[in-house]
């Protein structure tokens, strides 16, 4: 009655406690601040929650917190370490799909084909932004790499100038700039009766500039 709770033993020891305010508190004293349930280790190992279904060919679902990370499993399995591991959330908040180790905010990784879906049911439209929210933004960057190259193609939008390159074999090979120019083996618009003087195509409003360097 001192503190107004109410606990449970097992084998001589506190397992359970509902405290003055309605917490319930499994492996510790004391309630989480801000939570109805706490589940702790005392002795710093994981702490897992099992959704098991009991029958032949039942998926079990396992919910941990390692060292800070949050991970879910599921599998066929009769203990939470045989299960397979389908998503962590580290301590510093990337979130891994596929992978122990994310190394970006989201990282999927697989040994089969990896691919995403984003599909609308009803009659809206799909929309994939890339937002730089910066008073002085940079670029945004789509990167085709392998394990030679992370960025061997890639296609970017610089926001400082707005124009798009096209990046194959780790070199920029094709640019949109900002007046809609297309240029191909330049980077500067040289403009109508200007040919580079470089292998190069340029096509601007009502003109096409070809150039070739016979010196190379």
């Amino acid at each position: 009655h001192s503190d107004n709770t109410m606990r449970f033993f097992a084998n001589a020891t506190e397992r359970m406690r509902i405290d003055s305010s309605g917490n319930v508190v499994i492996g510790a004293t004391s309630a989480y601040s801000g939570a109805k349930l706490t589940l702790d280790n005392s002795d710093g190992s994981d702490v897992a929650i099992a959704l098991s279904r009991s029958g032949s060919g039942q998926n079990d679902v396992a919910l941990l917190n390692s060292g800070g990370d949050f991970i879910i499993k599921n599998g066929f399995a009769s203990t939470v370490g045989g299960l397979d591991e389908r998503m962590r959330i580290d301590g510093s908040g990337q979130l891994g799909l596929g992978t122990s180790s994310p190394g970006e905010r989201l990282h999927v990784k697989s040994t089969a084909a990896t691919r995403a879906k984003f599909e609308s049911t009803g009659a809206n439209e799909v929309v994939l932004g890339l937002l730089s929210n910066n008073a002085s933004p940079g670029s945004n960057f789509i990167n085709f790499g392998d394990s030679a190259d992370s960025n061997v193609g890639q296609i970017k939008y610089d926001h400082s100038s707005d124009f798009m390159s096209f990046t194959t074999n780790a070199n920029e090979r094709m640019r949109i700039d900002s007046s809609g120019n297309l240029l191909c083996g330049l980077t500067t618009a040289v403009g109508f009766g200007t040919p580079a003087d470089q292998n190069s195509t340029e096509i601007g409003r009502g003109y096409i500039n070809i150039s070739r360097d016979d010196t190379a």
